[in-house]
């Protein structure tokens, strides 16, 4: 099984990355700065043939181009890359909230939209969501603003992109509250369970289940 994983170079990407190529599938693994990745670039030397590192940003419509350009075919799209400013309403910018719908958002539907045709039938796409992007877990106290907003959207865009890929299946995961460089050390979940957790939900989706919002431990989250 080959997959496609951004932001791949730290946190929860690069876990998925390492337990992905553990069970044997093929991974090309993608960020911005692969010069700069050397914890990817180890991973992938300890499955020699098994995976490659590619740049790649999510808000540039070449770099896009360029990594789908070079691609044949594809199983599984896991669209990780992300953002998230600590701004909360009365601090944050247009341009913070922009950039953070641009990376977050766009991002992946920049991806969807290039690997389209490249994804078998029954594929997955899967779009790392989060808690803060449900409408009916929101509190007072987030100081992230542009970071909630933007996976409340991406949420809509799962909803979407299952209605036009009706061949394949299309999730919105929330990963748990993990232990990364974005979740902080105090986090709920650690990033081996996390990711362990978003592999074996995506594996085990069904048709109808695409289109939805599920935790990492397969429960429906709500919107």
């Amino acid at each position: 099984m080959r997959v496609l994983i951004t932001g791949a170079n730290r946190g929860l990407g690069l876990e998925l990355t390492r337990q992905l190529l553990a069970r044997g599938d093929e991974v090309v693994a993608t960020c911005r700065v692969p010069d700069g990745a050397t914890e990817l670039r180890e991973v992938l030397e300890q499955s020699p043939g098994q995976g490659r590192v590619l740049p790649l940003d999510v808000r540039d419509d070449a770099s896009v181009a360029a990594v789908a350009q070079g691609l044949a075919s594809l199983d599984w799209l896991i669209n990780n890359a992300g953002v998230n400013h600590r701004a909360g309403f009365d601090t944050i910018t247009a341009a913070t909230m922009l950039e953070a719908f641009d990376t977050n958002t766009v991002g992946a539907l920049r991806l969807i939209l290039a690997l389209r045709g490249r994804l078998s039938e029954g594929g997955r796409v899967v779009n790392i969501s989060s808690q803060l992007g449900s409408l009916a877990r929101q509190s007072p106290g987030f100081g992230t603003l542009g970071y909630n907003a933007s996976k409340a959207a991406m949420n809509m865009l799962t909803r979407q992109a299952a209605f036009a890929l009706p061949k394949q299946i299309v999730l919105s995961i929330h990963p748990g509250w993990v232990q990364t460089d974005m979740g902080g050390p105090h986090a709920a979940v650690d990033v081996v369970t996390a990711a362990r957790g978003v592999i074996n939900v995506t594996e085990q989706a069904k048709p109808g289940d695409s289109g939805g919002f599920f935790t990492y431990i397969g429960e429906p989250h709500p919107w």
